[in-house]
């Protein structure tokens, strides 16, 4: 397949992105952004740019670029840009208690205005999100502009829209945060059968500690992150992307701490040798739902210096787990990682590891 020299640069960038060389691939979005002839590479290099800038909080930026371009840019940075929001991180290591759902999800406590909820840390929420009754308890007021609120999919696939809230106040450890953006959902929405979630801490908070997860101890250890030497192998878009390596091969996979288990998509088929037909019921946004799908018995994945081996695995042959954001991965990797291992999450110098 022969590809144009922008096409090739625009490669290179993403390529950049993914390997968390960020300086090299915002020079190659913003000179395509500039100089590209074709409008298709030019918008993707402005979707690669907001990516960069959102997640650097370099929000006045975002102008030079004709951005926000859509409804779904506007709301995201409408979201995150919060004129008082601050963040009281603290320098020690704050070690808080840590278990597991009746499914498997991690769990701690937080103060929410002065309340102690419990709430699921869940990387693939972008925002942190409450339901109905928690934010009454707690005195989080809905912002009320209708054009701020969110749509999205529950799990029957049918549209939801989510309203948007600030919390005043909301403490994880001695870190404090203020004047935070959050969701609030319908108690319906969270209920599970077997288990009802108050609602979950977002990535736009977990990626400003350092966290690590220790489920044998049933602990987690959170602080203020600082610069270290470490290889960089994580990247962020809609999920945060993670380099693994399977049976041989490097791949980016998206990092999902609210799924109870590690699933791929269709992409995947050719790397698997022995599956099974089966069905796997996930959970989302109002309640349930079921896909055909194969089962994988055993699969080795390579984090770091690592290698993590999940048993009874979901590969989807019909379409791609993870594909809502700029870069379409093979699956997500699931809290199932870190049940017999300790997980660090350090998006600050962008590196996961297993222990």
């Amino acid at each position: 397949m022969n590809c144009s020299e922008e096409e090739q640069e625009l490669y290179r960038a993403a390529k950049a992105f993914l390997l968390s060389e960020e300086e090299q691939a915002e020079e190659y979005a913003k000179k395509l952004f500039h100089a590209a002839t074709s409008e298709e590479v030019k918008d993707t290099a402005a979707s690669l740019i907001f990516n960069l800038l959102m997640w650097q909080e370099r929000f006045d930026e975002f102008s030079l670029y004709g951005i926000p371009r859509n409804q779904g840019e506007a709301a995201e940075i409408s979201l995150y840009n919060v004129k008082d929001a601050k963040a009281d991180l603290t320098n020690q290591i704050d070690c808080l208690d840590l278990w597991p759902s009746e499914v498997g999800w991690a769990i701690i406590t937080v103060s929410i205005n002065g309340y102690d909820i419990d709430l699921v840390v869940d990387t693939g929420a972008g925002i942190t999100v409450i339901n109905e009754t928690t934010a009454k308890q707690c005195g989080v007021v809905l912002d009320g502009a209708v054009d701020e609120a969110l749509e999205a999919q529950d799990a029957h696939n049918d549209k939801i829209v989510l309203p948007t809230a600030t919390i005043d106040n909301i403490s994880i450890g001695e870190s404090k945060f203020s004047k935070k953006s959050c969701l609030v959902i319908p108690d319906s929405a969270l209920d599970f059968g077997e288990v009802k979630m108050n609602g979950t801490v977002g990535w736009e908070l977990i990626r400003q500690l350092k966290w690590v997860f220790d489920f044998g101890e049933g602990k987690v250890y959170v602080n203020s992150p600082k610069i270290e030497n470490v290889t960089r192998n994580m990247a962020y878009d809609s999920y945060p992307l993670v380099r693994v390596l399977i049976n041989g091969k490097q791949m980016n996979m998206g990092l999902n701490t609210g799924a109870t288990s590690t699933m791929f998509g269709k992409s995947m088929v050719e790397n698997i040798s022995e599956m099974k037909q089966a069905t796997v019921k996930t959970g989302a946004a109002g309640g349930y739902r079921e896909d055909t799908c194969h089962k994988i018995p055993e699969l080795e994945i390579g984090i770091g210096e690592r290698t993590v081996r999940l048993e009874n695995l979901s590969l989807l042959t019909d379409r791609e787990h993870s594909s809502i954001g700029f870069f379409i991965t093979p699956g997500i990797l699931g809290i199932d990682i870190a049940r017999r291992n300790i997980l660090t999450i350090d998006y600050f110098n962008r590196h996961l590891s297993i222990q």
